[in-house]
């Protein structure tokens, strides 16, 4: 098969850029091909907990993400496709602020507002009326972003990459890349587990793979490799005062159900069941019971998970994350202390969780650059070559910037959606060595 351009990866990032490039080639002549191992978003994509924040120490970074959000806000009027997105407010705590920081962040808070984010700044009082029943000391602070909120990842891969598929791209499962052919120094196509794709264009976006895949075609990338891990506990109901916890459900009331695109409607969940359509029932969404939490005073990331009836319990602080040479897949549980420390950590900041029960964990991984900036550019030494990775566990507030300015260089158009030379490979001297014989792709 012959291909314009060949992704290594059928994430996030490789169907997102396999998107964007077919929107602008002609898929008989200039075919985008996506090779994945697995089944699409069956790694760290669709394991992600895709919150969408826009706070950011780096202004640039932070308008990308503001573009991601808009992306998504409007993706499902656009394609007529669900991702889940909830736009219910994201709540840092960043712990106790000096006046000297507060200071600091009102004159963030200037610069985001200028390019169009906002922001606010809650005190204890003003922090316990967004999230009821929340614990906080009397000199708490908090920013609360009131336009951000979270994806169901695993509808929201669906969706992209169904996207991807109509828009023309070829996306190949159980296609493992056995090599990347280079030769005289330039790419010349992959060999996979089905068959030879001739091309003169690579992108590795394969997420916690990257970094040992490249490796064995002689390029050295600068990764950590973390696998960090999830814990889950069923979702509160809401009770009469407006508090989550564990308190009984009342039949009579009909207020959580709400119906995407019927405004501020609410009915119950029998009455939807009854009366409307199926073809309408992919567009419910029950409110989440509270924003989302990041907590870095306990180091934790906390968000409700409506479709699946349960929270998420996320370690940001990486205090129980460990350093991987590989992803294992099936490698899927937690420890028993990380499960004890996440609900611990949960229970104090909110304790109306205290008594529910405990309904599974996860694992997954991040890639992280020592600048903590993505990596994203041409291998020098290989020319056609290229890698996407490093975004840590922010992937999702990237991708659409991301896939969009990939497209851009990938087409040698001049690229708007994010600063290539900010990302670029280079800035770590990566490049592309002979590799060793046992240490080539496909070598046994």
């Amino acid at each position: 098969m012959k291909a314009k351009t060949a992704i290594v990866g059928g994430g996030l990032m490789g169907t997102t850029i396999a998107w964007h490039l077919a929107q602008r080639t002609d898929g008989l002549r200039e075919a985008v091909v996506v090779c994945e191992k697995g089944e699409i978003g069956s790694g760290a994509s669709g394991r992600s907990s895709a919150v969408l924040s826009q706070i950011h120490a780096d202004i640039k970074l932070a308008g990308m993400a503001r573009d991601s959000l808009k992306f998504y806000a409007g993706f499902e009027g656009r394609s007529g496709r669900s991702i889940g997105f909830q736009p219910c407010g994201v709540v840092t705590l960043p712990g106790k602020l000096t006046p000297e920081e507060r200071a600091r962040f009102l004159e963030q808070e200037a610069a985001y507002e200028a390019i169009g984010i906002r922001l606010e700044l809650l005190d204890a009082e003003g922090l316990r009326r967004r999230v009821p029943g929340i614990a906080v000391d009397s000199d708490a602070v908090a920013v609360f972003e009131p336009d951000a909120g979270f994806l169901d990842p695993e509808r929201a891969m669906a969706a992209i990459s169904a996207l991807a598929r109509d828009t023309g791209a070829v996306l190949r499962t159980g296609c493992e890349v056995d090599e990347v052919l280079i030769e005289g120094g330039r790419v010349v196509g992959l060999e996979t587990a089905q068959g030879r794709v001739e091309t003169n264009q690579v992108v590795v976006a394969a997420g916690p793979w990257a970094r040992s895949f490249l490796s064995r075609h002689g390029v050295e990338l600068p990764l950590r490799l973390l696998r960090t891990h999830q814990h889950h506990v069923a979702r509160p109901k809401q009770c009469a005062d407006g508090t989550a916890g564990s308190c009984p459900a009342d039949p009579t009331d009909l207020s959580q159900t709400w119906i995407r695109g019927f405004g501020s409607q609410h009915v119950g969940r029998e009455v939807l069941e009854r009366d409307l359509a199926e073809r309408f029932m992919d567009e419910n969404e029950e409110r989440p019971r509270h924003p989302v939490i990041v907590d870095r005073e306990h180091g934790v990331l906390v968000r409700c998970e409506p479709a699946r009836d349960r929270t998420r319990v996320h370690d940001i602080a990486k205090r129980h994350s460990e350093d991987v040479a590989d992803p294992e897949v099936e490698a899927s549980s937690t420890s028993h202390s990380f499960d004890a420390w996440a609900r611990a950590a949960l229970e104090r900041r909110l304790p109306g969780y205290r008594g529910l029960a405990t309904v599974g964990s996860d694992v997954s991984w991040e890639n992280h650059a020592p600048d903590d900036l993505p990596i994203i550019g041409e291998v020098e030494g290989a020319e056609g070559l290229w890698v996407v990775t490093g975004f840590g566990p922010r992937g999702y507030e990237f991708a659409p910037s991301i896939g969009e300015g990939m497209a851009q260089l990938l087409s040698g158009r001049p690229v708007s959606a994010f600063d290539p030379q900010r990302f670029t490979p280079s800035r770590f001297q990566v490049r592309r060595e002979d590799a060793p014989a046992g240490r080539r792709a496909g070598a046994r």
